[in-house]
Parts: C-alpha cells; structure tokens; sequence
C-alpha cells in the first residue's frame, strides 16, 4: 500500500512547508500561523464578552493577542491590559505578545508586586498593552493610582479563578462601572 498525503497534518491545517500566516494590523508579518479554528475563534469574540476554553498549548495567547490587536486598533487611544495570577505567567505573556504585535516595547508594560507602586502608575499611563497581576491592579485602583475608563479590553487568563474575593471579581466590577467601550475575555483549559 502506498502512503496517502493530503499535504493537512493530524488537526486538518496545512502542512509546514505550506504554512499561511495571520495578515492583520499589528500583528508582525509572519509571526502567527494561521489555524482555522483559532481565526474562527477570534471572528467570534472580537466583539463581545466571551469565555475561551482549549485545552493548553492550542493558542489561547495566541487568540488573546489577535483580539488586544483589534481592540486597539479600533479604539485607538485605547489601552489593552492582560491579567495573570502569577508574575512568571504574565511576564511569559507579555513576552509572547512583544515577538508577535507591531507595538514598540515601551508601549508594553509588565506591573507585579515587584515594580514600586509609583512606577506602576507611571507605566500604566504610558503603556497600552499593560500585563499584570490581578492583585496589584485591585490594590493600585483601591488606592486611585489610575482607573479603568480608557481600558478597551481586559484578558483574564486563568479565569477559572473568578469567584468569591478572588481579585479578578472586583477588577471585573470596577470595569463595567467605569469603562465606556469594555470589553471582556476570559482564557481557561480547566473551566470550573
């Protein structure tokens, strides 16, 4: 018997040899490999509040990166933040979102219980994709250091964790009552 090749791997996506790539503003050219069902992902929620579950390591940082890209580019004085429960997770994120958006480095910004809270207001201001913990951002708009109201999209990964006092819930809260164009998108592979 001879082999059969239909040049799509194992998930019907072509094969490298043939790879297409994301074209979209901000997004660095040749930087995302297309994959059907993350762009029709992406055509689902780059409008609306929406949960992602996939299971790890099917993109979800990927999808997160398109949507921040869309939402700043529609809401172009706008600033995009992702939140992570961990300093190492959301460093690992703004690391990703540096090799793949069209955004200078010092439009990208990392605050963790590490950055001094005066700097932290100072790069949120300047920043438009800020990644950070959720328990400094709480603490830092507990104490008014900066708001919500120019924030375009807010990304929970992890957001499996959002319940009871947990400080996604608050931050969640705060943004509805003080964004005008908020939007939400939660990440998870384990859906409680």
């Amino acid at each position: 018997m001879g082999s059969y090749s239909n040049n799509k791997n194992e998930i019907g996506e072509p094969d490298e040899g043939e790879q297409e790539y994301v074209s979209m503003p901000l997004i660095k050219k040749r930087s995302i490999t297309k994959r059907k069902y993350q762009e029709r992902i992406f055509d689902a929620c780059k409008d609306s509040n929406n949960l992602i579950v996939l299971p790890t390591g099917l993109g979800k940082t990927i999808i997160a990166a398109m949507l921040a890209a869309h939402r700043l580019l529609v809401h172009p004085t706008s600033k995009a933040v992702f939140l992570a429960p961990t300093k190492p997770l959301a460093k690992q994120h703004k690391d990703t979102f540096l090799r793949i958006l069209d955004l200078d480095y010092e439009n990208m910004c990392l605050l963790t219980g590490e950055t001094k809270a005066k700097a932290r207001a100072s790069l949120w201001n300047k920043g438009r994709l800020v990644f950070a913990t959720p328990q400094v951002v709480a603490s830092d708009l507990s104490k008014g250091e900066y708001d919500l109201c120019n924030v375009s999209l807010i990304i929970f990964d992890e957001a499996h964790r959002a319940v009871g006092n947990y400080a996604y819930v608050g931050i969640a809260q705060e943004y509805f009552r003080q964004a005008t164009d908020a939007q939400t998108i939660g990440l998870t592979a384990s859906p409680g």
